[in-house]
């Protein structure tokens, strides 16, 4: 009969366990390849929490990928922080004709 026990005695999925760093840095690396649409926000979004995930885990004293979740988390933040500074901008330019048209209308 095969039995569905682990070896391990701390943790009994082991190496899967290890995977929340490299989805971060796959999470930021595709986000920023992604570029200012709207597939990147959310992908960043995942990319900041596998990042927190894996180093909050590290300071726990479990292994952990510190190295790809850093990455992951810098890559996030900087596609975050460039999609909203676009989005801001368009937001802004799209103000900016709304009142331009409005006045033509009123003044014109």
């Amino acid at each position: 009969m095969l039995e569905l026990t682990s070896t391990s005695t701390s943790q009994p999925w082991g190496v899967i366990s290890l995977g929340s760093g490299a989805l971060a840095l796959f999470m930021g690396t595709v986000g920023c390849l992604a570029g200012v649409s709207y597939f990147s926000l959310p992908v960043s979004v995942l990319g900041l929490v596998a990042g927190e995930m894996e180093v909050r885990k590290a300071r726990r004293g479990e292994p952990a990928e510190m190295s790809h979740a850093t990455l992951g988390i810098v890559l996030s933040t900087v596609t975050l922080a460039v999609h909203l500074m676009t989005t801001m901008a368009f937001i802004f330019i799209l103000a900016f004709y709304i009142l331009l048209f409005v006045g033509a209308v009123i003044f014109g």
